[in-house]
């Protein structure tokens, strides 16, 4: 606290002196209180040494630009001289800049010479010791004995007797006569059994000791020698010039030339050294074995370069031993010059063999050499490095040409080899899998953790398709099997290979392609050209032989009504059954047998694939009405095996829903129909004969609208979705097609499950109809027509109102138009 106070005295003060401003004065306060914040603020107390650094370059290239070479070089030389160990030493420059006026102008060299170096005091040394006191004098090296004034007087007897003698310096002098009983006491008497390990181990070693020994005794070799050894280490063969440990070549380091200097023929030995460390690995991989067969082709292809590499290696040193007419002079340096270009490639093909390796023993991915070659291919083609390229880029056809074959097999017959299973990434996940189920569950492809394809990243861009031609193939495979149709077995024909040669010319040709772009379009003319003349339209094969055109017309007959007499045959056989049978009308051998002998006059429809079901509810709620019970009716169709692979069911339970839909309409027509002639004896009509005859020509309308929109909607999205499905390119985008003509039908017509509630309300209005049909065939007339009729007006305004809501909502036309229609009739 005194010290704050301290500093605001001191401000205050200062204020006061500098500016003349008392503290009376208005303007007192605020520069006192920037006075004292500044007074406070450390955040910049110690000076910035890099920028004093700075100001200092800056002044002596200052004095450079304005001729002044000699101050420049006089400060330069001064600040070299300043010690780096003093903590204050910015702070000390940065006061003397500040202090400095126009040095430039100012100074002269005069004033720098002007100023006296102190001259440190020299230190004392060994030689100005001995030359003062030199140890030549006897009596330095005399033995001290104690005398009675000695400080030892004051020991006990005791510690004089444990205290142990000291060596005297006597055994240093020639006057002495006893020397053997002084060396005595200086002699220790070895241990021979702690080196009986030692012996034992170099016995053991035998052959490499004497290899290490003769390598340590090296001194001088001629450059010749060096030569030799260095390419029998490119062999992959021992020398004694360059040794192995822990995989790891490294020359030795005795070695020496009489031609060159030491550190020189280390740096190139070294260099070749680490050549030889990848060469001996590569080979050690080739030597490998491994379980997938485009591994073992790489490894072939890498074995092929490594027998050219040793015979270019074997002629260079062929021309070491020429006769002395073809003369040649042996050089460390041009033989590392010669066989660079042959070497490096192949060393750099196995740096990136290594590398992926260890990522294919770590992660388990027999894929990681290829797509490491590739990657490493479009590396050094941008480099522009095509030696490299084209050995890298050798390999990885050598790789991938293996890997495509069961790829050709599968795209021409559709079959998988079990010996390739393992890494093509097609699988034959259910082989058991039933006929409907084959376009989408039989095959898969092999994915990984994350997604990725389980295979060579070059291939992604192609999986999809060749997953989709292979599938293809076996589907129509098994569809004209299932046909019993003749067809001669598929053969797979010999597939033109990936020619590594030709994409090499085409890089020479136009070295600014990318490689990848290259590879990938050699890919997809591979693909199409193994696929040509065995592709097969299975779209038109499963319409015509699959039966799925079939099936659509149908669907568009019998359960839209189209065919008006079938539909008509059906349900008057039906109706007139619940009319003299109303309580054992609900069976489903007597349902199935009216279905099939009615609905079968068609020619699309196969009666024994024709079946008529009904819920537990029809069995046990007997005393409900005929609509609620109808309204548990199915009518089903068996469908063959290769629709439900476009269907993904083996029945229409959509279209089932439409049909009994469609069916309780007309039942409510039939019943309110019944009446019409009745009506026509009464000449006249009271109020409630009147709002009778009303609400019965409401009821009609309702329902004429409801069957009318049924029937031409339903129509509708059918023949467009079987117009579609002629253009279609595979199964998948049939069943794509189908999934959202079933969605799109059940909106429109009011079977998906969020429109249960307005389902519910068109089903109140039938169960009206129903009742008010009861009450005129008992009694002539309707007792509380009106609250009918509200009933009626409640249940429509809530469905008008619900169609318009989910037209806006879904943008289904059909929805909105029949809210119109049942608006317009209401009115």
């Amino acid at each position: 606290m005194a010290h704050h106070v301290a500093i605001g005295e001191l401000a205050a003060r200062l204020v006061t002196n500098i500016t003349g401003i008392g503290k009376q004065n208005n303007k007192f306060d605020r520069i006192y209180k920037d006075t004292v914040q500044g007074v406070k603020d450390h955040s910049y107390a110690r000076t910035n040494q890099f920028d004093i650094k700075d100001r200092l370059a800056g002044l002596v290239e200052k004095f450079s630009i304005l001729n002044r070479e000699d101050l420049a070089q006089a400060l330069q030389s001064r600040l070299d001289e300043l010690p780096s160990d003093k903590k204050l030493l910015p702070e000390y420059l940065a006061l003397l800049l500040e202090l400095s006026d126009r040095p430039a102008e100012k100074s002269t060299l005069e004033s720098f010479n002007a100023v006296e170096i102190p001259i440190p005091p020299a230190t004392l040394t060994w030689e100005q010791i001995l030359s003062e006191d030199p140890p030549t004098d006897p009596a330095i090296w005399e033995d001290v004995e104690r005398g009675y004034h000695s400080s030892g007087d004051d020991a006990t007897v005791d510690d004089e007797l444990e205290s142990e003698p000291t060596n005297s310096t006597q055994a240093n002098s020639l006057d002495e006569e006893d020397f053997a009983a002084l060396a005595r006491l200086h002699v220790i008497q070895p241990d021979h059994s702690l080196l009986g390990g030692i012996h034992a181990a170099a016995r053991a070693l035998g052959t490499v000791a004497e290899l290490k020994q003769a390598s340590r005794t090296v001194k001088a070799v001629t450059e010749l020698t060096v030569l030799r050894e260095t390419l029998a280490m490119l062999h992959g063969l021992p020398t004694y010039c360059f040794s192995l440990s822990d995989n790891v070549m490294f020359a030795n380091a005795d070695l020496r030339l009489a031609t060159a200097e030491k550190i020189t023929v280390r740096d190139a030995l070294d260099e070749l050294a680490s050549i030889g460390t990848s060469l001996l690995a590569l080979r050690k991989w080739c030597r490998q074995a491994e379980q997938y067969v485009f591994i073992q082709s790489m490894q072939s292809c890498v074995r092929q370069h490594l027998n050219h590499m040793d015979l270019r290696l074997a002629s260079i040193e062929s021309t070491l031993t020429q006769p002395a007419a073809n003369f040649k002079v042996v050089s460390l340096i041009g033989l590392r010059t010669e066989i660079e270009p042959l070497v490096q490639p192949i060393s750099r093909l196995s740096n990136i063999i290594l590398a992926a390796y260890e990522r294919q023993c770590r992660d388990s991915n027999p894929f990681a050499i290829l797509d490491s070659l590739y990657i490493g291919c479009c590396e050094a083609h941008m480099a522009g490095d095509e030696r490299l390229c084209t050995v890298i880029g050798a390999v990885l056809f050598a790789g991938l040409r293996t890997y495509i074959k069961p790829l050709a097999v599968w795209l021409q017959t559709g079959t998988l080899s079990s010996s390739d299973n393992d890494s093509f990434f097609v699988q034959d996940a259910r082989p058991e899998c039933e006929l409907h189920e084959l376009w989408h569950k039989r095959y898969s492809i092999e994915e990984e953790n994350d997604g990725s394809l389980s295979g060579p990243a070059l291939m992604q861009p192609f999986a999809a398709q060749v997953f989709e031609k292979g599938k293809s193939k076996a589907f129509h495979k098994a569809l004209v099997l299932a046909n019993r149709v003749a067809q001669d077995e598929i053969i797979p024909t010999a597939a033109p290979e990936l020619d590594h040669e030709r994409v090499c010319q085409i890089l020479e040709d136009n070295p600014l392609q990318p490689f990848s772009e290259l590879l990938h379009s050699e890919i997809r003319t591979y693909l199409i050209t193994v696929d040509q003349g065995n592709s097969v339209d299975l779209t038109a094969t499963l319409l015509e032989d699959g039966g799925l055109l079939k099936i659509m017309h149908m669907i568009d007959s019998i359960y839209f009504g189209q065919d008006g007499s079938v539909m008509q045959a059906f349900a008057e056989t039906l109706f007139d059954r619940i009319h003299r049978h109303p309580k054992a009308w609900c069976n489903r051998s007597m349902l199935t047998e009216i279905a099939q002998s009615t609905l079968s006059s068609t020619s699309a429809v196969e009666a024994g694939c024709l079946a008529v079901s009904l819920g537990n509810r029809s069995e046990r709620a007997m005393t409900a009405s005929v609509v609620s019970l109808l309204q548990d009716l199915e009518l089903t169709h068996a469908l063959p095996w290769p629709v439900q692979n476009v269907t993904r069911s083996a029945s229409l339970p959509s279209h089932s829903a439409a049909f009994t839909l469609l069916l309780r309409v007309r039942y409510a027509i039939h019943l309110l129909s019944q009446q019409f002639f009745d009506l026509r004896k009464v000449r006249n009509f009271t109020a409630m004969q009147h709002a009778t005859l009303k609400l019965r020509a409401r009821f009609l309308c309702f329902l004429k609208n409801l069957d009318s929109h049924i029937t031409c909607t339903a129509s509708t999205l059918h023949t467009a979705m079987t117009a579609q499905l002629h253009s279609a390119e595979n199964i998948d985008a049939m069943a794509a097609l189908w999934t959202a003509y079933e969605r799109r039908l059940g909106k429109c017509l009011l079977l998906a499950t969020s429109m249960a509630p307005l389902r519910d309300a068109v089903t109140e209005v039938l169960e009206l109809c129903e009742c008010f049909a009861a009450s005129w065939r008992h009694a002539g007339l309707v007792q509380g027509a009106k609250a009918m009729e509200g009933e009626f007006e409640k249940s429509l305004a809530f469905l008008v109102a619900g169609l318009r809501s989910l037209s806006r909502v879904d943008g289904e036309s059909a929805l909105d138009m029949l809210a119109e229609r049942l608006h317009w009739r209401v009115g």
